[in-house]
């Protein structure tokens, strides 16, 4: 099955796509299931997006939960996880409910800050990143929390905020009837603007788009600049790493711009051609990278060779310390006959002495 992603004014064209629970966001969902299915209750559903976001929604509804609101807004993809927040908190002011459950990260930005900072705004206790729970009542709940170095064991008052990890179950697939009856089910639509959400002041959400790529320095230079005035040689420059040598060469930096104008053009040929490019770019480094892998194990191996010298210079060293601690052992073993030679020739001439004293 062949993937077509066209691309126009720098976005996916949406039409003929499908929104889907990202799977975070469906293990918690799962959970928020299993927990009403033992101790009662409804699960309500909650997004952000635009009107095709209600295909999520629907399906949530399909797996078995009790209703959902849908916060409409077009703008969503420029939004960031504190507006996000921002808004769930307007959507949730009023309203009752015991436990909120998401995904501990989104799966398309990967960011894990939304349902922290909606903890922070609705002034809840959370715990993320949860791997099971237990003892689940109207007062408390028991959570086991993936933490750096083991499980972590909380007992967590409610109201509260809880993040799930996607190792906490398997959620369940839409049967025939649920699909069915997720059609009657209530699915609540809010205007985002009648919320009257509010933003601190001086926060603006502008879109940046990526700037031009482009190379600066010398092309030719071989060193590199690591610090105010330290440089280091290298073996190879800018030119012949990513601007290339000769006819055959391939200039990087323009490559890598004009292919970003073909994808954002959508010119299949142009798109084509350059990831033919691409290759020779990509052999070209390679090349590069093999000549400097080069480089290294003889850098390797004269280090080995001097180790080997220096090794051999302090055995050689060892040996003359031996050596003239040999010597100065038969110095001394001399010098101490000596000296024992010279008492005796002393005692002997003392002798004849005393006995003629003594006679």
């Amino acid at each position: 099955m062949a993937l077509n992603i066209k691309v126009k004014d720098g976005a996916v064209v949406e039409e003929g796509l499908s929104y889907v629970i990202s799977s975070w966001d469906e293990t918690a969902l799962e959970a928020a299931l299993q927990m009403t299915e033992d101790v009662g209750g409804e699960v309500t559903l909650l997004t952000i997006g635009p009107e095709k976001a209600s295909e999520s929604l629907r399906k949530g509804l399909a797996m078995g939960a009790h209703k959902a609101i849908h916060v409409k807004y077009d703008f969503a993809k420029e939004t960031d996880s504190f507006a996000y927040a921002k808004i769930l908190q307007k959507v949730l002011e009023g309203r009752n409910y015991d436990l909120i459950l998401t995904g501990k990260q989104a799966q398309d930005t990967d960011a894990g800050l939304t349902a922290p900072m909606l903890a922070e705004f609705l002034g809840l206790p959370q715990v993320t990143n949860i791997i099971r729970f237990s003892d689940v009542s109207d007062q408390n709940i028991t959570l086991y929390r993936q933490g750096d170095h083991a499980t972590e064991v909380l007992e967590m008052n409610l109201p509260g905020v809880v993040t799930v990890n996607d190792s906490l179950n398997e959620p369940r697939l839409a049967s025939m009837r649920g699909i069915m009856m997720a059609k009657k089910k209530p699915l609540e639509e809010v205007d985002l603007d009648a919320l009257g959400v509010l933003f601190p002041e001086g926060i603006e959400f502008v879109y940046q788009p990526n700037p031009e790529v482009s190379y600066n320095g010398s092309i030719h230079k071989k060193e590199s600049l690591i610090s105010n005035g330290l440089s280091i040689p290298v073996n190879i420059t800018a030119q012949e790493l990513l601007l290339g040598e000769g006819e055959d060469g391939v200039d990087t930096f323009s490559l890598l711009a004009a292919m970003e104008r073909a994808l954002l053009e959508n010119d299949g040929i142009a798109i084509a051609k350059r990831i033919d490019q691409l290759n020779l770019a990509q052999n070209q480094v390679l090349k590069q990278q093999a000549d400097v892998g080069n480089i290294v194990r003889e850098l390797y191996s004269t280090q080995s060779r001097l180790e080997n010298q220096q090794f051999e210079k302090e055995r050689q060293l060892s040996d003359i310390q031996d050596l003239d601690v040999a010597e100065a052992t038969v110095d001394l073993k001399v010098a101490e006959a000596n000296n024992i030679l010279s008492l005796n020739t002393g005692a002997r001439l003392i002798q004849p002495s005393l006995s003629d004293f003594l006679r």
